[in-house]
């Protein structure tokens, strides 16, 4: 599975009041520089509340628009880390209601099976739902679209056998679906998915599917032959 690039700095984009150009202003990791402390998704739910995803199973989380970054750990006796793409381990669906998906471990490509932490309150309490205790199984992936509808995907290293759950009750339960790959929804019914061929999708030929009825059925939009496959996709 296609690994991305992670960030190992924080960007943010400031406005000088002379200026109608952005600016980027670099700021020091406050996880340190460690492959550890690697960071992955940026998401804000307002304009001055925002969080980023770690690889160790903790958040960047900010409430002045990014000039100051707090770190949070919301089981630090765990033993825990985030998926090889850590831009795919978190996701907010607004101010309180948030989701992270790890795998139990000490560190990438030994884990014992997966865990989520999940708030209902902007990240002042935390739960946690272990999903799997199966040697091999290692969070990839979980997206929600509400504080209801999510999905997730968990592979096995030892099997090449890659497991999609969908929940409707906020992640309460979980049940399967019909997976594709890396896959992004837009609302409860409609999203994508990709994925490529060979040993952990990493081969072409490489496809783009849709979905209508929540990952149910799938039909193949498009097939591309180019080396280097596809990393992430995104919709407004």
């Amino acid at each position: 599975m296609k690994r991305l690039f992670y960030l190992f700095t924080i960007l943010i984009i400031g406005l000088t009041s002379n200026s109608l150009h952005a600016q980027w202003v670099q700021q020091i990791n406050p996880l340190g520089t460690a492959d550890s402390a690697m960071l992955g998704k940026v998401q804000f739910v307002s304009p001055t509340e925002g969080w980023i995803s770690g690889s160790r199973g903790d958040f960047l989380h900010t409430t002045d628009g990014g000039s100051n970054w707090l770190v949070i750990t919301p089981f630090p006796d765990d033993t825990i880390w985030s998926p090889s793409d850590a831009a795919l381990s978190m996701s907010w669906v607004n101010q309180t209601h948030g989701w992270k998906i790890n795998s139990i471990g000490p560190a990438f490509g030994i884990s014992y099976g997966v865990v989520i932490h999940q708030t209902t309150d902007g990240g002042s309490t935390w739960q946690k739902k272990v999903l799997s205790t199966t040697e091999g199984d290692f969070a990839v992936q979980i997206q929600f679209v509400d504080i209801n509808n999510g999905w997730l995907l968990v592979f096995n290293f030892t099997t090449q056998i890659a497991t999609f759950l969908r929940t409707t009750d906020g992640g309460n339960n979980w049940s399967p679906f019909t997976g594709a790959g890396i896959f992004y929804f837009v609302d409860a019914n409609n999203g994508w998915a990709f994925y490529g061929s060979g040993q952990n999708g990493a081969e072409p030929p490489y496809k783009i599917l849709r979905t209508t009825d929540g990952g149910t059925d799938w039909t193949e939009q498009f097939s591309d032959n180019i080396t280097g496959g596809y990393n992430a996709m995104y919709f407004s």
